[in-house]
């Protein structure tokens, strides 16, 4: 018996969304709100804490395929396991303009935790290794923020609990961060090439304080 893994395929590709044959849906460029990825995160005391993220999926043309494929692709889930539609409410892709929240309207929602951390991924390739740059759980919370825009990989699964009811959830398998934009609740994040263009060098113009040869600049703090 090989214990060789089976490669997982391609059942349906969209413009901005991929099944696979393992289960996984790959859901592209969408932006980030509540993420917490750098440590598990709960509501209150009493509950689960996870990792979590809600991605909001725009309501435009060039998302509309792949919006109406994940519900078919839940209705179908349903129906495989002999199990009845559930209420929007109960499913974790929602209508982000039924909420209070400003930042939601005009998209569609999409909720996914795991109490497991998932794995983070940049958008740049690491040149010592090759792949996908690495972003290690401690610096999270300085990559991804609510407003960015990032890609992420979930698994569908079916809640049937005493006190939560029925649901489709979805698990978090894994984030990639893929480009800034205006902060929820405030201005967007400045960048490197930002900061350049607004500083400007320093001339040693302070009457020969600085020691003689020194090197380094030091600060007093």
């Amino acid at each position: 018996m090989s214990d060789v893994k089976e490669r997982r395929t391609k059942i349906l590709e969209l413009p901005k969304i991929i099944f696979y044959s393992d289960e996984s849906i790959y859901i592209k460029d969408v932006r980030a709100s509540y993420p917490h990825l750098d440590k598990p995160w709960s509501m209150d005391d009493t509950g689960d804490k996870k990792y979590s993220i809600m991605g909001l999926i725009p309501k435009t043309p060039e998302y509309a395929d792949s919006v109406q494929a994940l519900f078919t692709h839940m209705a179908d889930y349903l129906k495989e396991r002999k199990l009845q539609p559930l209420p929007p409410a109960r499913l974790c892709l929602r209508d982000g303009d039924l909420t209070a929240k400003a930042e939601m309207a005009g998209h569609w929602t999409i909720s996914a935790s795991e109490k497991e951390p998932p794995i983070l991924r940049g958008r740049y390739i690491d040149a010592r290794t090759g792949q996908l740059e690495v972003i290690p759980p401690e610096d999270a919370a300085k990559v991804y923020y609510g407003g960015c825009w990032v890609n992420l990989l979930v698994r569908l699964w079916f809640q049937n609990h005493p006190t939560g009811g029925r649901r489709i959830n979805a698990n978090l398998r894994a984030v990639q961060f893929v480009r800034n934009d205006t902060a929820f609740g405030g201005r967007g994040r400045i960048t490197a090439d930002d900061v350049d263009d607004t500083f400007e060098p320093i001339a040693d113009d302070d009457g020969g304080f600085d020691k003689a040869g020194s090197e380094v600049a030091s600060y007093d703090l």
